[in-house]
């Protein structure tokens, strides 16, 4: 049965608002934050995050995340790659909501990779590309979700460095895949870049080399062939494995890259996360002082019976 917790982010997520990360708070908070969320107060939940949230952090993951950010890279990354990351982070507070998605990615993403290498004996060559796949193409959507959200803000802020009319179609386009829960595709990213004079025409960025490999694995058949050690696309394309793992690298140190910058270039981040967390608990206290409070109670009340309808149907389950 689907936790009440669950059918909540899943319904978050849906209406494009924030996105609750479980991986940065532990298992024994998720269960106080479902009961607290159930009584539909806005005052408790601003409780939770303003003074109980600090004490249920995930700091292993936390930790490790730090440790990799003094420790990090920027090898792989492009003079446009870097380009990009200073553009969007030029000018601008930290926003709670991107450094939480972004922080709550790279521990999900690194815990997987250790489990892969702890167990690697364990498991076939097969499993380990299939996962290593499967966590490339939901990082790449991640970044071009986050990208999406500041290329808007940014057009938005725009201080007269793109034509007027151009900029209020690219702002309407954005808005209605936003509101289909999409964003660009990564073609349409680059090329609002460039309007801006970001990167040039012909740029080494990993959303102009990248997208090309994203596209061929994410609209067609594929497989892994251990007897060539390749993946094979249904157009008989094969890519070696180590391509793979470098693209993947590639976006993992982008997005180090990215929160260390919106950090002030300060690779902890704990204190950072301890600050959203009071940011969120300010919104749920701003809920409660206002006309949302009743809204809110109504939304929790209705999300209730819908979890309740969604985790108890009334067919019977098939057992094997």
């Amino acid at each position: 049965m689907t936790s009440f917790i669950e059918f909540m982010i899943k319904k978050i997520k849906q209406e494009q608002k924030v996105v609750i990360h479980t991986k940065i708070l532990n298992s024994e908070s998720l269960q106080k934050l479902e009961r607290i969320i159930q009584t539909g107060s806005p005052i408790r939940m601003s409780l939770f995050y303003e003074t109980e949230a600090v004490k249920y952090l995930n700091e292993t993951g936390i930790d490790m995340i730090c440790k990799i950010l003094k420790e990090r890279s920027r090898n792989l990354l492009s003079n446009d790659d870097l380009k990009i990351i200073n553009f969007i982070s030029k000018s601008k507070r930290v926003d709670f909501s991107e450094f939480l998605d972004i922080t709550g990615n790279l521990i999900y993403a690194y815990e997987v990779l250790g489990e892969m290498n702890k167990n690697r004996k364990c498991l076939s060559k097969s499993l380990v590309v299939t996962l290593t796949l499967w966590l490339y193409l939901n990082i790449y959507e991640t970044v071009l979700k986050i990208l999406t959200e500041n290329i808007l803000r940014l057009l938005i802020e725009d201080n007269n460095k793109m034509e007027t009319q151009k900029r209020k179609k690219y702002i309407e386009y954005i808005n209605k895949k936003i509101d289909k829960g999409e964003h660009p595709e990564a073609g349409k990213i680059e090329e609002i870049l460039r309007e801006f004079g970001v990167i040039p025409r012909n740029n080494s960025s990993f959303i102009s080399k990248g997208r090309f490999f994203r596209n061929k694995l994410s609209h067609a058949n594929l497989y892994y062939d251990e007897v060539i050690d390749k993946l094979v696309l249904s157009n008989g394309a094969t890519y070696n494995v180590e391509y793979l793992k470098q693209e993947f690298e590639i976006l993992l140190e982008f997005l180090l890259e990215w929160i260390y910058t919106i950090n002030y270039r300060n690779p902890d981040i704990k204190s950072t996360l301890i600050r959203s967390f009071k940011s969120l608990g300010k919104i749920f206290r701003d809920i409660e002082r206002s006309h949302l409070k009743r809204r809110y109670n109504s939304l929790i009340i209705e999300w209730v019976k819908e979890w309740k309808a969604e985790s108890q149907p009334n067919s019977p389950k098939t057992t094997w």
